[in-house]
């Protein structure tokens, strides 16, 4: 909303340019196609991959050193793994170790929460295990932790780790 015409991958190229050029892979390793710039994806994107294929593709990572953007059917897109910076508590500090359980994590603007646990790693940084694979957990998103009916905090997400490409 806030990119000119929206064309963020225009702006991207203007302000410094597209990250590392690579391939577009799919989970089985084939090469699909090449792109010009890893920053012009982000997980969970289905239009503009430049490539056509017989099934709707999503991108379910991106290989930032390499420059490879890994995609795939929607099902493959969710993450089992994520790690969240600048956590803010509500209501009382985190002690690191501290195991958080029976949680329900809200990121992006969808309805409803995941089941997680989170591992305190530092008083402002945690990670968290979903209970089943998370769809579309993308680093720079928001995300807030409750227990119950109680906010416990909220912080941005640093990392993830998708479920489908642990193994690619």
């Amino acid at each position: 909303c806030f990119v000119p015409a929206n064309d963020y991958r225009e702006v991207l190229r203007k302000s410094g340019g597209l990250g590392k050029a690579g391939r577009m892979v799919d989970l089985n390793g084939q090469v699909l196609a090449k792109h010009d710039g890893h920053m012009g994806f982000t997980r969970g994107q289905r239009r503009g991959l430049g490539f056509a294929s017989t099934q709707p593709m999503y991108v379910i990572d991106i290989q930032a050193d390499t420059g490879d953007v890994i995609v795939g059917p929607r099902e493959a897109t969710g993450s089992s793994l994520a790690e969240v910076e600048g956590f803010h508590t509500i209501g009382g500090e985190l002690s690191p170790a501290e195991v958080l359980t029976d949680l329900e994590v809200q990121y992006r603007s969808a309805p409803g929460g995941v089941t997680a646990t989170a591992t305190i790693l530092a008083p402002d940084r945690l990670r968290i295990e979903f209970a089943e694979p998370a769809e579309s957990v993308t680093p720079g998103q928001g995300l807030a932790l409750y227990q119950g009916d109680r906010l416990l905090g909220g912080g941005w997400i640093s990392w993830a780790q998708s479920a489908a490409v642990e193994h690619v």
